[in-house]
């Protein structure tokens, strides 16, 4: 092998390696920070709340999803939350209190999902609302119409049939496990392999470069608004079947844990960068950071700061690494 093929080869290797580093790193944090909680807390690694942190994380990972390919286009979503919410709500109202088929009120949940994605998208890409505000506002819209739709109370017991989806399991594998999963496995298949992907990343690396390469830029933030909204409905889906109820509480604070998920996973804050499968790995460390702080007893009020610095932290460094490359 000549010198120069050995130096390509190495360069090659480094470069893989960086890349790896780059939007994986969190893997090797999750890693570390669960020996840390395995040695202060020994009932920490057992199988019960290892899956009870898989299933804390199967919700806020979907969501994350449209969170992450929003970021990526160089959009946010602030309105999840209550848009998840009430999605919950009028699922459960039509169940329960309209005796509508419950896979029909499912799909109404769902579409009211996406209607709200929709109109964010149409504010945001075609109006040219900032995409904070469009979404601040859409969010506060979602929280009146679902306390509109019930008066605050909860709707509780759902039917059976839909029990499975959150609770039931096909052999030793949780059914919402395995939907998140597909979900992930879709995903990075459009984002990384299909035009409508790369033209995602071309935004938001640059959307004036996009637009005068051709790319319809306002419909591809519609589109990514779209997307986010579905995942809020299929997130919605199986909060409800899992929680059995629908609450006030239901979808509470999805936005702030998806960013968390979806920054820390690796997606820049800046637009253009960021791989799918990264968010479910960013999601996963925040669901085992507070789960961990959970078990040794950590005060809940001091877990919400530990949420703003982890997300400020995400950031700082997301900027401080973007910093140095200009």
């Amino acid at each position: 092998m000549s010198t120069n093929e050995s130096t390509a080869k190495r360069r090659s290797i480094t470069e893989i390696l960086t890349l790896f580093s780059r939007e994986y790193m969190v893997v090797f944090a999750l890693v570390f920070l669960m020996i840390i909680f395995a040695i202060l807390k020994p009932t920490f690694m057992t199988g019960n709340n290892l899956m009870t942190i898989l299933l804390q994380a199967v919700t806020i990972s979907i969501v994350a999803i449209g969170q992450g390919v929003l970021l990526i286009t160089g959009m946010i979503d602030l309105s999840f939350g209550f848009n998840i919410c009430l999605s919950c709500f009028i699922s459960a109202t039509l169940m329960n209190d309209l005796d509508l088929n419950p896979w029909l009120a499912l799909l109404v949940g769902v579409l009211s999902c996406v209607l709200v994605g929709l109109l964010n998208g149409v504010f945001a890409a075609y109006v040219k609302v900032p995409p904070f505000i469009a979404t601040l506002a859409m969010m506060n819209v979602c929280k009146g119409l679902s306390r509109i739709v019930t008066n605050t109370r909860a709707i509780a017991p759902l039917p059976a049939e839909i029990g499975f989806i959150g609770r039931g399991y096909l052999g030793p594998f949780p059914w919402c496990v395995l939907i998140m999963l597909a979900l992930f496995l879709i995903m990075h298949f459009v984002m990384r392999r299909t035009k409508h992907g790369r033209n995602l990343y071309a935004i938001g690396s640059n959307p004036e470069a996009a637009f005068f390469s051709g790319i319809d830029v306002r419909m591809n933030y519609l589109k990514a608004y779209l997307i986010a909204g579905l995942c809020a409905g299929i997130s919605a889906v199986i909060l409800l079947s899992r929680m059995n109820s629908a609450s006030v509480t239901n979808g509470n604070g999805y936005e702030f844990e998806a960013m968390i998920g979806s920054v820390v996973g690796g997606v820049s804050q800046k637009g253009g960068k960021g791989q799918i499968f990264g968010i479910l790995f960013g999601v996963l460390f925040s669901v085992t950071l507070f789960n961990g702080m959970t078990m040794l007893n950590v005060n809940a009020f001091l877990q919400d700061v530990f949420k703003g610095i982890v997300l400020l932290a995400a950031v700082s460094l997301d900027i401080i690494r973007n910093t140095r490359k200009v």
